[in-house]
């Protein structure tokens, strides 16, 4: 991990998004200011900053879904079909399974 002078830097997150959003709302109702709401819940004080004072900051990263909601559904049945005859669903198999689904759907971004 990168080191900065005052610590370590992309340390990652130790919070849930439950915990961040309910201090927010304790900050926007007013039971805990900023700093205490922080500590409390254990979330950066600069990130619950940004999310309280920008309400439609993602909270999640990575890039947008291209599995509508149907062929996520038929990912997870066919690894339950793998699952269930004893085979065995290496991650090339995987891929090449969500590839097949991406061309089929005409959404070749990958």
């Amino acid at each position: 991990m990168k080191q900065s002078k005052l610590g370590i830097d992309n340390m990652p997150k130790q919070y849930s998004g439950h915990d961040l959003k309910h201090a927010i709302a304790s900050v926007r109702r007013g039971h805990l200011s900023m700093s205490k709401a922080a500590k409390e819940f254990c979330i950066p004080r600069t990130t619950l900053h940004d999310h309280v004072n920008n309400p439609d900051l993602r909270t999640k990263t990575g890039p947008p879904k291209q599995l509508s909601e149907e062929d996520t559904q038929a990912f997870v049945n066919f690894s339950m079909y793998c699952a269930a005859q004893h085979l065995p669903l290496s991650r090339e198999r995987a891929r090449c399974f969500i590839l097949d689904i991406v061309k089929r759907s005409g959404n070749l971004n990958t």
